[in-house]
């Protein structure tokens, strides 16, 4: 575990051993000043480089400042050659500080205390302290600024690779999404001309079961192979339309007889869910039976995500010509469920559902509080 933490800080805590050491037995040589202070401000000056990812323009300040007032309690210790590393990094940092602002500031001031540090020194400053320090501070301080501006380059081509390569899998999906809709559409027309084919034919053996039963049994045959085909290139186009990573299953599909299942299981989820079914029974076209499953299904998801009243009452009605869905959950009437702007696709996909059957949605808040859901599928005459 602490392999990352070596591999990251490792070089930087040797230095600052290093130079811990190297203070200390300064200190000890010397006699000037109080002894608690040789001892304490080597490591201020030190100790707190290990620190400067987190906080750098602090660090920068405690090392610099450390190092000025030790030059006025126990001066002998900061003309010591080992004081000007700690000075160099602290310069160093201050270069590297992201902020420019920030770094400037920190950098003027840190200049600043170095002034009053080399001034503390005896004897009159002189030219060459001056191009001293210029050089101490500067050159330090001009690599940080120069290694920060890298950073930041190497930062911004990484994150314009990253966007590019977004970028770059949204249009390849979105290339592969019009592939799939046009090799759909074409399967489509293939589908639809076996079906049209399978029409003709039964027709025309109907018309000649009882004058001529072979050619009747012929055309018959052909609707049978033209059944087969179309049961084929609808398979392949359920593979082109399904998403990747969906099922691969091709069996039967839920249906309204199934509604009793589902409620069941949201039950077990909390949701307080009465199921009524009313009036006769018909046997719905397999599509709208999934639509009906797929419109109770989710409006029962909406209400155990967004409702706070788990009470829902579902109604499957049959009258004349159709068979009709009320999902109905209870709520205070300040509070309800906006399913419409909740983030999802629920609402829009019952919408294409009952209108791909030419049927009727009606979604929203009831007058007493909480929300409806009425759908109304149309049954075509020969279903029932």
């Amino acid at each position: 575990m602490c392999l990352p933490w070596v591999r990251q800080h490792g070089f930087a805590a040797l230095v600052v051993v290093l130079l811990v050491v190297a203070e200390i037995t300064v200190a000890a040589g010397s006699t000037e000043g109080p002894a608690a202070v040789r001892y304490l401000f080597p490591l201020l000056w030190t100790v707190p480089l290990l620190f400067y990812r987190r906080a750098p323009a602090v660090i920068v300040l405690v090392v610099l400042g450390a190092i000025t007032v030790e030059a006025y309690l126990a001066q002998p210790s900061t003309e010591a050659d080992i004081v000007l590393l700690p000075v160099v990094l602290a310069f160093w940092i201050a270069g590297r500080i992201d902020n420019e602002m920030r770094s400037i500031v920190i950098g003027l001031v840190g200049s600043g205390l170095a002034v009053l540090t080399v001034a503390q020194n005896p004897g009159p400053v002189t030219g060459s302290d001056v191009v001293f320090l210029a050089i101490a501070a500067g050159a330090p301080y001009a690599v940080g600024v120069s290694m920060r501006a890298h950073d930041r380059s190497e930062r911004e081509l990484r994150r314009r690779a990253e966007e590019l390569e977004r970028t770059r899998e949204a249009e390849t999906r979105a290339a592969l999404a019009e592939e799939r809709t046009h090799i759909a559409r074409e399967l489509h027309d293939v589908v639809g001309h076996s079906v049209t084919l399978m029409t003709v034919q039964a027709g025309a053996a109907r018309m000649i079961i009882e004058s001529d039963p072979p050619a009747a049994r012929e055309r018959l045959l052909a609707v049978e192979h033209a059944g087969r085909e179309a049961l084929a290139e609808m398979r392949r186009l359920l593979g082109v339309l399904r998403a990747p990573g969906g099922s691969d299953s091709l069996g039967p599909q839920p249906g309204v007889d199934d509604l009793e299942q589902l409620v069941s299981g949201a039950r077990s989820v909390g949701l307080d869910i009465e199921l009524a079914v009313e009036g006769e029974p018909l046997t719905l076209p397999a599509g709208e039976a999934l639509a009906a499953y797929r419109i109770v299904q989710e409006a029962l998801t909406n209400v155990s995500k967004h409702a706070a009243d788990p009470r829902v009452a579902v109604r499957v009605r049959y009258v004349p010509g159709a068979v009709e869905l009320t999902i109905e959950n209870d709520g205070d009437r300040s509070v309800g469920p906006d399913w419409e702007t909740s983030g999802g696709h629920g609402v829009i996909g019952m919408r294409e559902r009952v209108h791909l059957y030419g049927g009727h949605l009606d979604v929203g808040p009831r007058p007493q509080g909480g929300f409806v859901v009425r759908a109304r599928l149309p049954i075509e005459p020969h279903t029932r």
